[in-house]
C-alpha cells in the first residue's frame, strides 16, 4: 500500500512517500527533487512491532511517529537544511501508554490524519488511541 501527502505551504513543497518497505521525503523546491533525510529513520519492522508513520500538520510541520520507542517527533521546515544532512526534530513527545499493552504478540499500527494520530494496538483484542498532534495529548482510548 502506498501513501503520498504534501505540505500545504505553496512556497515550500515537500512530498512524503511510503510503501511496504521504504519511505522518505522529496523536496520539490530544488531542481533535482532532493531527498530529505530525517534524523530518526522511519522503520518498517512489520514482523515485530509495526510500521512507523510520517505526515504533515495543516501548518506544514512534519510529524514522525516511531513505534519502537513510542515517540512522536515534530519537524519544523522553516529552516530545513540546504545540504544533504539529516533534518533535526524541533520537539519530541512520548506516547504515554500502559506497559501491559506491549506483550510478545502485540502489534502496533498508526495513521496520521491532519491533526490526529490514531494508534491501533492489536493483541487478543484491538484498542484504538487518538492523540491530538497540536497539543500532543491522548484524547480518546
Amino acid at each position: 500500500m502506498e501513501d503520498i501527502s504534501t505540505s500545504n505551504d505553496l512556497n515550500d513543497c515537500i512530498v512524503t512517500y511510503s510503501s511496504d518497505d521504504k519511505s522518505g521525503l522529496i523536496d520539490l523546491n530544488t531542481n533535482d527533487g532532493r531527498l530529505l533525510e530525517l534524523k530518526q529513520p522511519v522503520s518498517y519492522d512489520k514482523e515485530c512491532i509495526g510500521c512507523d508513520a510520517i505526515g504533515f500538520l495543516p501548518n506544514g510541520d512534519l510529524i514522525q511517529v516511531l513505534l519502537n520507542n513510542r515517540k512522536i517527533y515534530k519537524y519544523c521546515f522553516t529552516n530545513k537544511p540546504k545540504e544533504a544532512v539529516p533534518c533535526e526534530h524541533s520537539q519530541i513527545n512520548d506516547m504515554e501508554l500502559h506497559g501491559s499493552l506491549y506483550g510478545q504478540d502485540t502489534r502496533l499500527f498508526c495513521s496520521i490524519s491532519r491533526t490526529k494520530l490514531f494508534l491501533f494496538v492489536i493483541d487478543s483484542k484491538t484498542l484504538i488511541f487518538q492523540f491530538d498532534l497540536l497539543t500532543m495529548n491522548l484524547e480518546r482510548q
